[in-house]
């Protein structure tokens, strides 16, 4: 059995899921660690969101996403460094961490 607990560090909200022996013994069949794949599968999908959220506020011109001064800053620090990434994977990180959390304010500030 394996038993797999969440904790939401915002929250204190903790849930757990329990695999039973036999799923356990069936995933191990297809991956050498059950645990490590799970946490793989879980920063993938991260991933894959961090790139929609910016791929979807850097194409937004109207300013639902992130505010046009926002923009013009995350511009200006690019330009500063340099940086001229063709796509959002080419983005440094800390600037994919600004842009979701910008997002995500904005979001929360219209609806």
């Amino acid at each position: 059995m394996l038993k797999i607990t969440y904790q939401d560090s915002r929250t204190g909200r903790e849930t757990s899921h329990t695999l039973s022996d036999e799923e356990v013994k069936a995933l191990e069949t297809d991956v050498a660690d059950v645990v490590e794949w799970h946490l793989n599968a879980i920063r993938q999908k991260a991933r894959q969101q961090v790139d929609r959220v910016c791929e979807e506020a850097l194409a937004d011109a109207t300013g639902a996403i992130l505010k046009p001064e926002h923009r013009q800053q995350i511009a200006a620090v690019l330009a500063d460094r340099g940086i001229l990434a063709p796509s959002v994977k080419h983005l440094p990180e800390d600037i994919r961490r600004q842009i979701v959390s910008l997002a995500a304010e904005r979001a929360s500030e219209i609806g």
